[in-house]
């Protein structure tokens, strides 16, 4: 028998694992992984990226193209392979190791496809997907496309911080009680999945959320042993809300309107409900779930390559043998990168070593410290050209948790990671006789975000567009009929 408790406890472990700030195509910043910090780091992006559908590094050609521009040095990448093998124990030499890392097309078909692939099945990674899954490869229907309208557009609305030019009925009581009400009548020109949409609504939304939740999993006929990783599939497919909800929980003093409640449990019985009618709307019997997909950990290239090297030297095959194992792609990738980060950081370290330190003719007379980020480092560039400032880089936000108010800006904001909450207020000040300016300054932003807002709306968004036409042909009439004349209009008012 499942209960609330049982719900809570699969749904806290799903939520935990949402990133606050989702993994690009490759991961480019810690945030994404922050999850699984007891792991060492290519362990972790390995893992991560098998989670959320990521690259972990980058692709073999890159790193054997730097390798060809000298991008890699040899001795680095024999210094990790000499580390990889002491740290899985693995009695391969060296030279026949580093020759399985080489590709080379002339062994690409050594094999026959049939013993190809029979080799690589022996190591393959499973994982299991649910309904997107069995009813894209049933019926060829994304499920998502019924879903991801309507939740888009609610969830564009409920967390409007002033935006929108329509308001939500119930959105004071809640995210499911908002849902509930925009969704509950469907008129007979809505489709399908919104007429079984509306008729769930009408049949769980006086329950609460985490009841018909209960319900909903009973329907699905789901087992509970599955719940942690449905719940973490469904909330990945919608990670950019699912970790804004979690981001906005945690940080309640980000939320500017008090009718704004995020709840993440209450987001899982949301998309849960709308897959449940999206399922519906397409078929009467529910597919058998969890299906499992298999990922093949070998390349077919590198397994043909690695038979006809195997095959050359078979007073090794014990060793072969074993190494195969610790030859998967992801693996190769990462002794390839932990050779390419090591050039690097050699190059940059010899040179900085032997460069010869020129110190500076006059003191200093302000010092600036900068994050070893892209931006702050290009803002950097631009105060060094000063002689008078001296700069230095550090990584992080040197923990300091702050809030930062400048002179110019209305709000504060948070400089500091998302995981951390500001402790301070700093507050940038200026003269008093510029105060007048400042409102004059303020003033002119609301004006523009008036404007903004009331452009998006029928009446209001023509009467402007009408006349800023009108505000427009006089100067552009001009400029046809008497270029000089306007010429000499401008550079007077300049």
């Amino acid at each position: 028998m499942m209960t609330i408790d049982d719900l809570k406890s699969a749904m806290n472990s799903a939520i935990e694992r949402i990133p606050k700030q989702g993994p690009l195509e490759f991961f480019v910043h810690h945030n994404t992984i922050h999850h699984y910090q007891h792991l060492e780091f290519a362990e972790a992006v390995k893992k991560a990226s098998s989670d959320y559908q990521c690259n972990a590094f980058m692709p073999e050609e890159f790193y054997w193209n730097e390798y060809s521009n000298r991008g890699i040095h040899k001795t680095d990448l024999y210094f990790e392979i000499d580390h990889y093998l002491e740290r899985h124990q693995l009695r391969i030499p060296r030279p026949i190791f580093y020759n399985l890392l080489i590709p080379k097309q002339s062994y690409n078909r050594y094999l026959k496809p049939t013993e190809n692939q029979s080799i690589r099945r022996y190591f393959i990674e499973k994982k299991d997907f649910f309904y997107k899954s069995a009813i894209q490869e049933k019926h060829g229907i994304d499920l998502d496309h019924f879903i991801a309208p309507a939740i888009y557009k609610f969830l564009a609305a409920y967390f409007d911080f002033g935006s929108a030019y329509w308001t939500l009925t119930d959105r004071e009581q809640g995210i499911w009680s908002a849902f509930c009400a925009l969704y509950a009548n469907a008129s007979v020109f809505d489709s399908s999945f919104l007429k079984i949409l509306s008729k769930k609504i009408k049949k769980y939304r006086q329950l609460g959320a985490l009841v018909a939740l209960v319900e909903l999993i009973k329907t699905l006929d789901l087992k509970k042993t599955d719940l942690n990783t449905y719940f973490f599939e469904i909330a990945c497919r919608y990670k950019g809300w699912s970790g804004l909800i979690k981001s906005l929980e945690e940080h309640p003093e980000w939320i500017k309107k008090e009718h704004i409640k995020p709840n993440s449990m209450k987001f899982l019985a949301i998309l849960i409900l709308c897959e449940t009618a999206a399922i519906k709307s397409i078929t009467q019997h529910l597919p058998k779930v969890p299906r499992q997909e298999t990922y093949f950990l070998h390349s077919e290239r590198f397994i043909h390559h690695f038979f006809y090297e195997f095959c050359k030297s078979h007073e090794r095959k014990e060793e072969f043998l074993e190494a195969l194992p610790f030859l998967d792609d992801k693996s190769r990738q990462e002794i390839l990168h932990k050779a390419f980060e090591r050039t690097f950081y050699n190059g940059f370290l010899n040179t900085y070593a032997t460069q010869a330190f020129r110190g500076s003719v006059s003191k200093c007379q302000y010092q600036v410290i900068c994050c070893l980020d892209e931006r702050e480092e290009s803002l950097r560039r631009y105060l060094e050209r000063d002689p008078a400032c001296e700069t230095f880089g550090h990584a992080g936000h040197f923990g300091l948790n702050i809030q930062f108010k400048g002179y110019f800006d209305k709000h504060q904001r948070a400089l500091c990671p998302i995981q951390a909450k500001p402790e301070y207020l700093i507050t940038e000040s200026g003269n008093v006789a510029n105060t007048v300016g400042l409102k004059s300054l303020f003033l002119w932003g609301e004006l523009l975000w008036l404007s903004a807002l009331s452009s998006k709306t029928i009446l209001q968004g023509t009467f402007e567009s009408f006349l800023g036409c009108f505000f427009k042909v006089i100067p552009f009439s001009l400029d046809i009929i008497s270029p000089r004349l306007t010429s000499k209009l401008k550079h007077s008012f300049a």
